[in-house]
């Protein structure tokens, strides 16, 4: 007997061919990051602004992209509280289909960044520990990132965090989006 069943969500088909005598038992679980989910923006004791740019200047986030096209993302954070921040930690997390660009490998990826203590490329994100002024030209940090968009379809876009690691008074999130790459 052949088994067959469609998806209600997803536009996929699934043939389940049985050859044997033993019954067999066929669930199906669907999963997929809702369109409406959003991360709204929020701030405290921290201004942080977000920017991501097509080699052509335009927003990646205003329309579909192509496939194999170069992101540029700006973070910059500006400490807005009255002290010196020595434990910073900047999470950049990336699109299942963007694939981030480690300027230690990929020599096209190399950016001017202010300086960081730490910074830890994985696939998917980046993690970039760092220190803060509280006035003058130390008190506001850039740091440049490329990706490259890898695979086509709709992708959730997580937000940028960024946060003083002991003490929670002091953080900053971007608005999380959705990307299409064709």
């Amino acid at each position: 007997k052949s088994y067959h069943g469609t998806s209600t969500e997803l536009t996929c088909t699934a043939r389940i061919v049985k050859h044997g005598e033993s019954d067999i038992n066929v669930y199906t679980l669907e999963r997929a990051i809702s369109n409406d989910m959003k991360q709204s923006a929020t701030a405290q004791n921290l201004k942080m602004n977000v920017t991501y740019a097509l080699p052509d200047g335009s927003n990646p986030l205003a329309k579909a992209i192509d496939q194999g096209e170069e992101i540029q993302i700006t973070v910059q954070i500006e400490n807005e509280s009255l002290v010196d921040l020595d434990d910073m930690a900047l999470s950049v997390k990336m699109p299942s289909g963007w694939e981030l660009l480690n300027p230690r490998i990929f020599e096209s990826a190399k950016l001017i960044n202010d300086g960081f203590v730490y910074q830890d490329f994985k696939d998917d994100r980046v993690y970039t520990y760092f220190t803060m002024g509280k006035s003058g030209a130390a008190k506001i940090k850039t740091y440049r990132f490329k990706a490259r968009a890898q695979l086509k379809g709709h992708f959730y876009l997580p937000a940028v965090a960024v946060t003083d690691m002991y003490n929670l008074d002091v953080q900053a999130q971007s608005l999380s989006h959705r990307v299409t790459v064709k």
